[in-house]
């Protein structure tokens, strides 16, 4: 019954994307073009290209060929921009499932996982991202596989999972190296938080060695079984590193104006009904795309899924578990909109915006980081005093104030910058 609901809802998001007789905007035909090189390869030669001067859209930057190889079955039957275009929705209607999945396998809740699952794949950012590249719609799937395969290693701790834990994210390693941060990510947070608590003391690693070494066995072993797997992508990383160069400190900052939004209104642009608003306020260097409506929401997040999720916390935050959850998936957003503004800062594209002085943007962020330190020393008096006189209550006010440190740190400071000062190739 899901697959059939999903299905019929991704041919009803997406009838205009096999019936129109139009090549998909911008780097589609480049995927396409990537396709049919690996299909006539094999077919000619039977060899599997791993690289070639004629691929377009970023497909010479990943180190495998796993999407195009994917997509093969259905480059040998049909021509290849009807096999890119097929296999677009395929994925679409297998992220939807993976995200179903997940919400019923954690949850116990189909409903709740049809909805999620159908926000999951044809939400804005997702019909105008997975449509036009392959990458991520693999990586689309890939998301939720690792996640429940993250938390049911930490939860059940059998080797299983660990091995599927291995074989996911050496997936997601050849699919786009890039994305393998995100996923590290989510098994730290999931580590730190470990969400499927039913009370505070369940889990405790740092009070039970027997567990820490028991954590550190299978996420040992998963990293193995990544080695295993991602072996011959990280043989020709290691290898070509002699070819590879840095961007230049000029190609770095031409990307920063290109490719990051400097207004945090452009992600409430539902239908372009912020157009005539942004086209006054707005940073000169913020592209614009009047004649492409689709292409102005590719970064459209849902103002009322934003308000829907942000009341959510009201009722989350009653249930130890879903708060914990509610808390891990937050920041595992926060953490990717806060790279995702680069080196400048929030406080920064809200001035900009609203076109203030450049004078201005110093002290504003003094000023957060200010009220960001102190709230960081609230948060600290009132874990020293949980310490000493336990109280249910306090709880909740620590969490308060770490959120409110995290909020006013992402106004006033750059991760970008953080991490590329830290490991500087970062930055390049």
């Amino acid at each position: 019954g899901a697959l059939l609901t999903v299905a019929a809802l991704a041919l009803l998001n997406m009838r205009g994307w096999l019936v129109a007789d139009l090549l998909p905007p911008h780097d589609f035909a480049g995927y396409a073009s990537a396709v049919e090189e690996v299909r006539n390869e094999v077919v000619r030669f039977g060899r599997i290209p791993e690289w070639s001067i004629t691929w377009f859209a970023g497909s010479t930057r990943f180190t495998s060929s796993l999407k195009e190889l994917a997509t093969l079955p259905l480059a040998l039957w049909l021509d290849p921009i009807r096999a890119v275009q097929t296999m677009t929705l395929i994925l679409k209607v297998l992220a939807g499932l993976a995200m179903y999945g997940l919400f019923v396998r954690l949850f116990r809740s189909p409903a709740v996982g049809m909805v999620a699952g159908y926000a999951y794949a044809f939400s804005t950012p997702a019909s105008y991202d997975t449509s036009v590249h392959l990458h991520v719609s693999v990586s689309y799937v890939l998301f939720p596989l690792i996640c429940c395969a993250a938390v049911e290693l930490l939860r059940q701790r059998r080797r299983i999972w660990a091995v599927a834990l291995g074989v996911l994210v050496a997936c997601q390693f050849s699919n786009n190296y890039v994305l393998v941060a995100i996923c590290l990510a989510m098994v730290i947070l999931l580590i730190i938080l470990r969400p499927w608590r039913r009370v505070p003391e369940e889990d405790n690693c740092l009070a039970d060695l027997h567990l820490t070494f028991r954590w550190c066995g299978l996420l040992g072993m998963a990293l193995i079984v990544f080695g295993a797997f991602a072996a011959s992508q990280l043989a020709w990383l290691g290898a070509d590193l002699h070819n590879l160069a840095l961007h230049s400190r000029e190609d770095v900052a031409w990307g920063v104006e290109v490719f990051i939004e400097h207004s945090p209104f452009i992600y409430l642009n539902r239908e372009n009904w912020l157009g005539s608003w942004l086209a006054s306020h707005r940073p000169s260097a913020m592209p614009l795309f009047p004649e492409e409506p689709l292409r102005n929401q590719r970064h459209y997040l849902g103002i009322v899924a934003m308000v829907i999720c942000a009341t959510g916390w009201f009722a989350a935050r009653q249930h130890h578990s879903l708060r914990l959850w509610y808390q891990t998936f937050g920041l595992l957003f926060l953490l990717q909109y806060w790279l995702s503004t680069g080196p400048s800062t929030l406080a920064q594209q809200i001035a900009r915006t609203f076109h203030w002085p450049g004078s201005v943007h110093e002290p504003v962020r003094m000023v957060i980081t200010v009220a960001s330190i102190g709230c960081s020393a609230w948060a600290l008096i009132l874990y020293l005093r949980q310490r000493r006189q336990p109280q249910r209550s306090r709880i909740h006010r620590i969490e308060l104030a770490l959120g409110l440190t995290l909020l006013f740190c992402l106004a006033s400071q750059s991760l970008f910058d953080v991490a590329s000062t830290l490991i500087p190739p970062l930055g390049g």
